[in-house]
């Protein structure tokens, strides 16, 4: 637990808020558009309907099954989307299939629809065009997380049939195209107003979510070693020992200072004490399991509690650490020193403070006995 947190608070400058709000609305895209498969597959069912009498059913028909082919192979991409539950950054490699198979949707609607248009009686024109502005205008609400899908989805849309009425309609058709053509004009402004609104809200969640968890992460790990803090160590030691004594499986700590720190400070200068905590704590994670919670809990005094670990192997743990110091002088502005730690194993009793107080005893025990060693005790004080 302590490596992840120590990496999360070393990498916190790391996030890419860009591409995690690029890839929530393409989310929300998907989420957004699969009913308007549906609406599309409506329209063109009701269009059919109007212009059965009036327009040559082949055509139709052939328009009808274009529109067909092209929502099923639109709904054949969300079942898929849904059916390996995309999560995250890994939604952005499905980009170009949507966009593709969304631009063959609007050109069935788009070039279909003028294909009809260039069949059709005048009356007829004026509701095929009707219906390319109302799916114009619903494009912009269902694709509206990402400009440029409105953009060339309305285009794809509604540009047959406008160049086709401004060069070759009639003058109600012409002063439709117009319209048209100011709509599209218009679209270019409002998309970017709303698209650029709902990336900054999406970019200010994410960064407010993330600056909640650094303040968090902070409040819990020690600045100078990336460890838990005295208070975070408690609070995730007791968990698991909570855990330990329901499952009736063995705890153990390890209390370790490093031997005569100040002297340290006093011979090289606070930086290379600064530097020695940081080599040391280092060793500390490399040496134990993601599952033991690892703390700085005073100023050159670590602790390590070490869930469903019994005496002995917690021993082995300690040996570890403490010879990986031994082995790892102190680097600091050219010059090398040895630094050495003393260590005390406890483990016996299902009560966080007390089995530190027993490690804490077995540490001043190799204190006293020459220090750079491992002592432990039992449950009843005995070293």
């Amino acid at each position: 637990m302590q490596n992840a947190m120590g990496q999360a608070y070393r990498d916190s400058g790391t996030v890419d808020f860009e591409s995690t709000t690029r890839a929530d609305k393409f989310h929300l895209l998907f989420k957004q558009s699969f009913p308007a498969v549906f609406i599309s597959l409506a329209n063109a069912t009701l269009l059919l309907i109007i212009l059965w009498q009036d327009l040559g059913h082949q055509k139709l028909l052939a328009w009808y099954a274009a529109v067909i082919v092209a929502s099923l192979i639109r709904i054949l991409l969300f079942t898929d989307y849904r059916r390996r539950s995309v999560e995250g950054d890994a939604i952005l490699s499905w980009q170009v299939p949507y966009f593709l198979t969304l631009l063959l949707s609007a050109l069935v609607w788009g070039v279909g629809g003028l294909w009809l248009i260039i069949w059709a009686p005048l009356e007829e024109q004026l509701i095929i065009f009707f219906f390319l502005m109302g799916m114009a205008g619903g494009a912009i609400s269902v694709y509206s997380a990402i400009r440029s899908i409105v953009l060339v989805s309305v285009a794809s849309v509604l540009a047959p049939a406008t160049v086709w009425f401004l060069l070759f309609g009639e003058a109600g058709l012409f002063y439709a195209a117009i319209g048209s053509t100011l709509f599209l004009i218009s679209c270019v402004r409002s998309t970017k107003v709303l698209s650029t609104a709902l990336h900054k809200s999406f970019l200010l969640s994410h960064q407010l979510s993330h600056a909640k968890d650094q303040a968090e992460l902070m409040a819990r790990t020690d600045y100078l070693t990336g460890l838990n803090n005295r208070g975070a160590f408690n609070e995730f030691a007791k968990v698991q020992m909570t855990y330990c004594q329901r499952h009736k499986l063995p705890a153990s700590v390890i209390a370790l200072d490093l031997d005569d720190f100040k002297k340290i400070n006093d011979t090289h200068g606070h930086s290379a004490g600064d530097n020695a905590l940081r080599g040391f704590s280092q060793l500390i994670t490399l040496n134990t399991r993601a599952s033991d919670i690892c703390g700085r809990i005073g100023g050159e005094e670590f602790a390590i509690f070490l869930p469903n670990t019994n005496l002995e192997d917690a021993v082995v743990v300690a040996e570890k650490i403490r010879e990986a110091l031994d082995r790892n002088p102190v680097q600091h502005e050219g010059e090398r020193f040895q630094v050495t730690a003393s260590l005390g194993v406890a483990t016996g009793v299902y009560d966080l403070e007390q089995l530190l107080a027993l490690a804490d005893s077995a540490l001043y025990s190799a204190k006293k006995a020459g220090k750079n060693q491992v002592r432990w005790t039992d449950m009843n004080g005995r070293c």
